[in-house]
This record gives C-alpha cells, structure tokens and sequence, in this order.
C-alpha cells in the first residue's frame, strides 16, 4: 500500500466534487482525486504528477505500488479515456469559502479561478488600510466603505466666480443667436420672392403648351376616325371569306369522317378473326410451358456427383491463438467430422496472435501476428505434418490483418502495424520472396484492423473493422476491392458498426458471425450480406456471443470457434450450423483448451476447401483428398493408423 510522504495533499478533495467520483481516480500517495495524473511505465499505478514527483525525490526511485524501478523521466502520461472522464468531472471553485457558488469542468477550473469575481485583493486606498476583499466588492470598498479613501473638496468663493462667468456667457450667446436667426430669416424672404417670380413665368409657358397640345390630340382623332371606318369595312369582308372557308372545311372533315368509321368497321372484323387466333396460339403455349416446367424441374435435380460433393465436410485445422493460462499457444489441432474429435499435429515454431493464415501452392502460410513479423509454412505433401520457419519476413510488425489469395497473387489488407503504433489503409500484393515485399496496389478511404475479407471472383470484400483501439471507433463501411483494377470502391454499408466479427463466403454472399458493436457489446447475430445489392438476410443466432472467433464453411456447414464472450472469458467452445437449417449444434471442444486449463481460444483457422483459390481439402481422418479443380482428379491419401492415439501423423498414396 502506497502512503502519502508529505502533509501537504495535492489531488482535489472529494469534497468539492458535485458528484461522488469513483475510487479507481484517487491517487495511491494522497487519496485525493487525481490532479495532472502520471502512471508507472510496467503497471500502470497512478498517481497525481506533484505527489509521485514529491515522492521519488523523498524515496528511492521506485514505484510506490509495486516496487518496480520509477523516476521522473519514465513517468507516462495517463490514458486520454482517464484524462477525459476527469475533464468531465464538475468541481466547486477554489474560493467556495469565500462565497463562489460556480461548479465548472476542472480542466476550466483554472480559467475559472484566473477571472473569479471572489478572488481575494488587498484595498490600494494608502497603507493604513490592508484589508483583504472580494475582487468584485474592490471598487465599492474604496469609493464608499474605506474610511482611508480618497476625498475632493471645492471652495464656495470659487464656485461664484464660476457662475457669474457662465451667466455672462450664456447672455452673450443668447443675443449671439437672435441676431443671426433674423439675419437668416431675411435672406430666406428675399430668394422666395425671386423663386415666386420665376414660377410665375413657367405657369404661363405652361399653359400655352397645353393649349397647343389639346389641338393636336383633336387633330389626331379626326384622322383616328377616317381610319377606323376604313378597317370596318376591310373587317366585314375578311369575316364573310372566313365564314365561307369554314363551312368548305366542315364538310370536307364530315366525309373524312365517313371514310375513317368504315376503316374502323373493317379493322375491328379483322381484330376478332385475330383474337380467335390469339387464343389459338395461347392454349399452344400453355402446353409448351407445361412441358419446359417439367424439364427445368429435371434440371434442378442434382446429379450423383453433386449430391456427393455437397454433403462432403472437410476437416478443420486450427492453429495459434491466444490462451489465459499461458497466454500464447503455438498449438495446432485437425477436426475430423467421421471421429468426431480433435487431434494435435506438429506445433509451430513461433507464437502468431492475430495473424492471417492462407493456403498457396499446396502450403500453408501463417503470417505475422502481435508484435510479429515472421511467416511460417506447413507442406501439405510431405509428412508427418511440421510447420518450417519461412526464409523471409514482413517488413513491419503487423496484426490483425487479413489476406486473401487471387489467382498466384496474394493480397494483403489493413491491420494494425506494431512497430509504427497506427493502423494501416493499404491493399497490398505480398510478394512471397526473401526478403518479402509489400506492393502497394490501392489505399482504402480510412484504416482499419479487425476487420474481414472474403474474395467473391474477382473482387475482394472488406467489412467492418475499427479505426482506433476502441469500440466505439467501429465501423460499419462495406468496400469492394477489385483485383484487375487495383481499385477501391465503398457499397452500401452493413445494418451497424461491427468489429472483431467472423466471415464466410456462401455462394455469391458473405456471411457475418459475431463480433462487437460501438458500444462494445458482444453479439451473436448472423447474417448475409448480398455484394450486389447490399440486402441483408438474417440467419438463426449463434448458441453463444463471441467476438475475435474464427469461422469456415465446408460444404453447406458453418463452423465457429473459439472467441471472447460477453464476460470477457475465452471460449474452447465449438458450434456449427447447416445453411437451410433453423438452428445450431455444439460439437466436440477444442482439445488444448480442456488439456491446459485454458479458459478458451482464439485462434487462426482455415478449412482446407475445394474454393477456386485453394484446391487443397482434408475430408476425414482417414483420407485426405486433392481436388484439381482444372483437371477434376482426385488423389486419396492414407495416414498410418498404428500411431499413438492423439497424433495425426500420415504416410501417403497416391491414386488418380
């Protein structure tokens, strides 16, 4: 238990909170609230920045939490989530005692202080008076309650020479302004006598102008009426042509008539033959549209063949993940659908948490991880099984990443590089070299890790993810990734924010397993999400909410594995789900997890499929089939049952 080295406490009182502040924002030396919190660099104990700092320079130079060596150069800044919820906390002022009653946020609690109307001052009204007052009483103090302040006094001879000089003053502007209001008024009669005149002139121009003007307007409708009686009679003549045209028209539009009623008479006889034959022509096509449904009914029918590759499960490895007991697991495990059980194969040489794994070229690829940047690979055709370090390596630390393979080119999105602490924005090729490379080949609009991606034909799907360390920085944002372009495309987006969520790929459609929403709450909704159109279709939910689980799809079975739930315990659990089915079925658990006591896993997974980007599948533990899907053969590969129980160690034949 830390103790408090000095009298004097430099955290904030609870007191003078407005509301109770939780204990988990006191500081280890004073209890007090914490004021400028620092943390130790290994566990992060707080304490406020004058208290630990009063500390070290008393103590030794260790952390009073935990012992662990601490000095004032490797004091941290406390988490921008602690700083803010203390910003946020309303706190009375540091002159409450004097009689503020303002409660302000304490990161303005300075400000506030600074320009605070009960700021105790000194009375400036000369040395005697050294009473301290409130800044906003200074002004009535010393003009009024100081017996010290400043007085002014007049002199009553003084003020009558004052007054008699000001009442000759105003006599003499009295008179001053008389006399020019008469000056004034004169000059004014004088100019409106000539402005009278002058307007008596005009009044007489203007009457003989409107005399002129009244001859010319009779003179103008004398010959208005001339021309008016000419108009009338060109207006009778033109009426009785038109008159005469019209009756021409109306005759000729009644016989056009005639002719158009008898064209009508004869399409409709023609239009009733036709409709005898229309129905004719019907009752024909309803035959032929009994008989192409009975085809496409055989169609739809599956063959032999696709009735067998459909029901077909393959096996399930998984690989990695993150444990409690001993945090990290270089674990990996095969499910076999015809035992029902998990069996453990050769581990990996290193740790890998959230790393990406993918299938190329008949090997396994598990890249990167937490704090990582290695690759390791397992060769599917030699065996027994055993992971091989890769001779390259990313050029950056990076998780929470995801990669799909096009073709012979395999696609790295996103994830969260360790090394530079940000998360990245970039689609890039990773070219499987020594040492590897990162071909950039298009930026998404935002970063993003957490997230997933399935290929659909030539197109990549991103959905969800986060852009920072939290949840409520989930997104819901869907892109679409094209592979031949190198160009990147937003579609319409998902029903909510979503992170840490599991996908499949389904036909032409993404599903979307779990995960957390902004506010961090673990979800087990499932859903499909049409590329095309952006139609949501919800499935049956999980058994379990789980978030950062992993899921595949083998033939029309869902699989999910492992996860966090909502009570931030990790799940060994495993779950499945057939696509036309109503609900789901818990399958055998995960073997490490019930061996090592751990709490449940995570853990990079990949169902070895018949998908066009990897022809490699495991079908149970007794064959194993390669599927070409170019060349449509098939090679059967036996493992040696006379191992020891719990192995999956193989020796192989080969038949086409």
């Amino acid at each position: 238990m830390s103790y408090c080295p000095t009298v004097e406490k430099y955290g904030y009182e609870d007191c003078r909170f407005e509301s109770n502040v939780d204990e988990n924002f006191h500081c280890s030396i004073c209890y007090n609230v914490l004021k400028e919190p620092r943390m130790c660099t290994k566990n992060e104990h707080v304490f406020c920045l004058a208290c630990i700092t009063q500390y070290l320079s008393v103590n030794s130079q260790t952390c009073p939490g935990c012992s662990e060596h601490l000095s004032a150069d490797t004091l941290r800044r406390a988490p921008r989530a602690l700083n803010n919820y203390l910003s946020n906390q309303r706190i009375n002022c540091d002159y409450a005692n004097r009689g503020c009653p303002e409660f302000t946020g304490v990161e303005e609690l300075k400000t506030h202080v600074a320009n605070c109307d009960f700021a105790p001052v000194l009375c400036s009204n000369r040395e005697e008076c050294s009473m301290v007052i409130n800044k906003k009483d200074r002004v009535h103090h010393e003009t009024v309650l100081c017996e010290y302040r400043k007085s002014k006094y007049y002199s009553c001879e003084q003020i009558e020479e004052d007054d008699g000089a000001l009442k000759g003053t105003l006599m003499e502007l009295d008179g001053g302004v008389k006399t020019a209001k008469l000056k004034k008024l004169e000059n004014s009669h004088v100019e409106m006598e000539k402005t009278v005149g002058k307007l008596e002139g005009s009044f007489v121009e203007l009457d003989e102008n409107v005399q002129a003007a009244t001859q010319r307007i009779e003179n103008n409708h004398l010959e208005m009426e001339k021309i008016v009686g000419r108009l009338e009679g060109s207006l009778v003549e033109q009426v009785e042509t038109i008159n005469k045209r019209h009756d021409e028209i109306q005759q000729e539009v009644k016989n056009e008539v005639r002719e158009v009623r008898k064209e009508v008479r004869d399409v409709k006889e023609n239009l009733s033959k036709m409709n005898k034959e229309v129905d004719e022509v019907k009752a024909m096509m309803s035959q032929i549209l009994e008989k192409i449904n009975v085809l496409e009914r055989m169609n739809e029918l599956p063959s032999p063949t696709e009735e067998l590759l459909n029901n077909l499960k393959e096996d399930i490895l998984v690989a990695g993940g993150y444990c409690l007991s001993v945090k990290t697991s270089k674990s990996t495990e095969i499910y076999s659908w015809e035992k029902n059980g998990w069996f453990e194969v050769s581990p990996m040489n290193d740790e890998h948490i959230g790393a990406s794994l993918f299938s190329y070229k008949d090997q396994l690829f598990v890249v990167g991880g937490d704090g990582s940047k290695k690759i390791e690979t397992l060769d599917l055709n030699e065996f027994p099984l055993k992971w091989t370090k890769f001779s390259g390596e990313l050029p950056n630390k990076c998780d929470d990443h995801q990669t799909v393979v096009y073709g012979q080119r395999v696609i790295h999105i996103g994830g969260y590089i360790s090394g530079k602490s940000k998360r990245s924005k970039v689609i890039s090729e990773l070219e499987l070299t020594s040492p590897c490379t990162l071909k950039e080949l298009c930026q998404m609009p935002e970063p993003r890790d957490c997230h997933g991606a399935e290929i659909l034909e030539d197109k990549v799907l991103i959905l969800g993810g986060q852009k920072s360390h939290y949840c409520k920085h989930a997104m819901e944002s869907v892109l679409e990734f094209d592979a031949k372009k190198n160009e990147c495309k937003e579609l319409p987006p998902l029903p909510h924010p979503l992170t840490e969520l599991a996908t499949v790929r389904w036909r032409d459609q993404v599903v979307v397993l779990g995960g957390r929403d902004k506010n961090g709450q673990v979800l087990n909704d499932v859903f499909m999400y049409d590329c095309k159109t952006g139609k949501i279709t919800v499935l049956p939910s999980m058994l379990e909410k789980r978030y950062e689980c992993c899921s595949v799809i083998t033939g029309n079975t869902i699989v999910v594995m492992g996860g966090i739930n909502e009570a931030d315990e990790f799940l060994n659990s495993v779950e499945c789900f057939t696509m036309g089915g109503s609900t789901w079925d818990y399958l055998p658990a995960m073997n490490k997890a019930s061996q090592e006591d751990f709490e449940g896993l995570h853990a990079l997974l990949v169902a070895l499929s018949c998908a066009p980007f990897n022809n490699i599948s495991i079908y149970d533990c007794d064959r194993w089939f390669n599927i070409d899907d170019r060349k449509l053969q098939w090679k059967e590969l036996f493992y040696d049952c006379s191992a020891s129980e719990g192995t999956y160690p193989y020796q192989i034949h080969k038949r086409h």
